[in-house]
């Protein structure tokens, strides 16, 4: 016994000439320790060759495993123990002999890209389709790991190319970018496992659990050339994965021009949206993609289409102040009064933004410049009314609203606003029309636009708050001055009594007070 002890002892360190004394005495050579380690398996896996060919000799069992079931050879095709693999081989060991959790030598050398090894164990006809406790085959490994050399060497022995790991992942799908082969192979953008996976004529529309396709996944990430490749094979390009992501959707959504190009050649439904109700060009309007919005237009689309918040692709555009987009939707006729959930349109951003240019064309397309936003506690019922999971909470539309108000302002406006409260700024936008927001924010620019287009000058909101108000409070003289010539009137009060006077009294604004005082000493002589 303890010459064995000795022997396993000096296999591990590597002694070859102690081990040679130690076999002369004919130890019991699959005598195993506490863990189940063999000397040959310990040999194998430390690289000793030598003892490795001496313990040989003496015909010991070559497919013994330890506790875990770890065999020689799957610990010397592991380790990339090539000379060790030729020498085990020769013996006939069980090639498919796997450990607990369902690894073979083939796995491991598929997976750690020991061509050779794979090689060797082809040659001995194991079963290529065997796959670990995750449905995971060696095909799969080798193309995620993106061993090319591999994958061509084990699909010559004719696997199931769409055999798919417990999550649906096939091989195409993880070289297009992480899954069943072909999909991880898509997924990552391996290219030349993605051409060799295609030879075999594998399902090009095999998804995974979460629905994503070969092709959904390359769009995705942007692999032009395998999206070329799996096109080729006539996939389903209007299929979509459990969110309703379509290829055409993800691809617009990153501003992948050039995929966009492949997939509009296949004609996909240019309208088909996710759950959440955004379509290609909804996605593309307001990530500020200008080349694709151009591209999804000429083929027709529904401009009007909205998300489930009621924004559509010309409200995002506005959103996100990109001129050459809105122009490029005004040209399709869209609705271009459409209103969110919260009652926000298009004109209503473009005055927030103080563009001009986007406001004028608006107005030029025959906007409405005295629709308004619902009213608060509208806003609390839309809010409260809708689920969770579809709508944020009432503070966070607060504080949205107050982020897009401090937004692009001018330092004056900035600064009057950033000391007030999110409720606050909740009060100024929520039934506010785009000229109450305009003469708040004292663009005089948009200000005369919206009265050259019929703007209500005198337009009370609910709690009798007037334009007039707005510019008298925040300090706008030229605003104020404008207002009064236009003939505002400065007698409208609100609910709580206060009047444009008042307000500016309260504020500091001398010259304003100078203003509506002689303004209304006019009116009464």
């Amino acid at each position: 016994m303890m010459g064995l002890l000795d022997c396993t002892w000096q296999v591990i360190k590597g002694h070859t000439d102690i081990v040679k004394l130690l076999l002369e005495k004919d130890p019991n050579v699959d005598l195993c320790d506490q863990d189940g380690w063999s000397p040959l398996l310990s040999a194998s896996y430390n690289g000793h060759t030598d003892i490795v060919k001496l313990l040989l000799e003496k015909a010991p069992n070559v497919d013994l495993c330890d506790k875990d079931g770890y065999s020689p050879l799957y610990w010397a095709s592991y380790k990339g123990h090539t000379n060790i693999v030729k020498l085990l081989l020769e013996k006939a060991p069980n090639v498919d002999l796997c450990d607990k959790d369902g690894y073979s030598p083939l796995h491991w050398a598929s997976y750690k890209g020991h061509t050779n090894i794979v090689k060797l164990l082809l040659e001995r006809n194991p079963n290529v389709n065997l796959c670990d406790k995750d449905g995971c085959s060696p095909l799969l490994f080798a193309s995620y790991k993106r061993h090319t050399d591999i994958v061509k060497l084990l699909l010559e022995k004719d696997p199931n190319v769409d055999l798919c790991d417990k999550d649906g992942k096939s091989p195409l799908l993880l070289a297009s970018n992480n899954g069943h082969t072909l999909l991880w192979a898509s997924s990552y953008g391996h290219t030349d496992i993605v051409k060799l996976l295609l030879e075999k004529d594998p399902h090009v529309d095999l998804c995974d659990k979460d629905g994503n396709s070969p092709l959904l996944l390359a769009s995705n990430n942007g692999h032009t050339n395998i999206v070329k490749l799996l096109l080729e094979k006539n996939p389903n390009v209007d299929l979509c994965d459990q969110d309703g992501w379509s290829p055409l959707l993800s691809a617009s959504n990153k501003g992948h021009t050039d995929i966009v190009k492949l997939l509009l050649e296949k004609d996909p439904n240019v309208d088909l949206c996710n759950k959440d109700g955004c379509s290609p060009l909804l996605q593309a309007s307001q990530n500020g993609h200008t080349d694709i919005v151009k591209l999804l237009l000429e083929r027709n689309p529904n401009v009007d289409l909205c998300d489930t918040k009621g924004a559509t692709p010309l409200i995002q555009s506005c959103v996100i102040n990109n001129t050459s987009i809105v122009q490029l939707l005004v040209k399709h006729k869209p609705d271009i009064n459409s209103q969110t959930l919260f009652g926000f349109n298009a004109l209503l951003f473009s005055v927030q933004n103080e563009n001009v240019e986007i406001t004028k064309l608006l107005l030029e397309n025959n906007a409405d410049c005295n629709m308004c936003i619902q009213s608060k506690q509208s806003i609390a019922d839309t809010v409260n009314n809708h689920p969770m999971d579809t709508m944020n909470t009432l503070d966070e539309v607060k504080q949205g609203m107050f982020n897009v108000f401090v937004k692009n302002k001018s330092s004056h406006v900035a600064d009057y606003v950033n000391k007030k409260s999110v409720d606050y700024t909740f009060d100024v936008v929520a039934g506010s029309s785009p000229f109450h927001c305009a003469c708040f924010e004292g663009n005089i620019d948009i200000v005369c636009s919206l009265l050259d287009h019929n703007a209500d000058i005198n337009m009370t909101k609910e709690d009798g708050t007037t334009p007039l108000f707005y510019a008298s409070e925040v300090g706008h003289e030229n605003v104020v001055r404008l207002l009064l010539d236009k003939g505002a009137d400065t007698q409208i009060c609100r609910l709580d009594g206060a009047s444009t006077l008042t307000i500016a009294t309260d504020n500091g604004h001398t010259s304003i007070v100078m203003m509506l005082t002689n303004h209304t000493k006019k009116e009464e002589s």
